[in-house]
């Protein structure tokens, strides 16, 4: 079954009540740009939505395309960012079943979100990067073991993948 297009997705998240699977998401606000509409950054397999709950402001990744085995290689990325130092990492989910889009259920990334400097252009703005398994997180500021590793969102989200 293809993944929803942006469209699908824009429309859907209007209704965070209907839309998401999690109970805190489903309560939460979804950020909208000047005309009221969702606001959405799109990366190359994924789609990025900034929701508030009562309790945090979370990223929601939403995929548009599809990746194979995309829960195991979450979960080995998800090892392998444990076993680094420091706190460079906040808390992120995957969710199997996280968005329901034309009556069917697709998977997201939930995680705190991050304030911070995209590392891609090096402008001031607000970033996430990473990718979400049990418990692994975005990355805030490169720490020196994640410089070590010439590691990027290239790297966190297709090499690593």
């Amino acid at each position: 079954m293809p993944y929803p297009q942006i469209t699908e997705y824009q429309e859907a998240v209007q209704h965070p009540q209907l839309a998401f699977v999690d109970p805190d998401l489903k309560q939460g606000t979804v950020a909208e740009n000047n005309l009221g509409l969702p606001l959405v950054m799109s990366g190359g397999f994924a789609l990025t939505y900034a929701v508030t709950t009562a309790r945090k402001k979370c990223a929601v990744r939403c995929f548009h395309r599809e990746i194979p085995a995309v829960q195991q290689k979450y979960d080995a990325l998800a090892r392998t960012l444990r076993s680094l130092p420091g706190d460079t990492f906040v808390d992120f989910d995957f969710q199997q079943s996280g968005i329901n889009v034309r009556q069917n259920t697709f998977p997201i990334v939930r995680m705190d979100w991050v304030e911070g400097i995209l590392l891609a252009c090096g402008s001031t703005s607000t970033s996430a990067i990473g990718a979400g398994s049990k418990r692994l997180g975005w990355i805030s500021s490169p720490s020196p073991a994640f410089s070590r590793r010439k590691a990027s969102h290239t790297a966190t989200s297709k090499t690593a993948m």
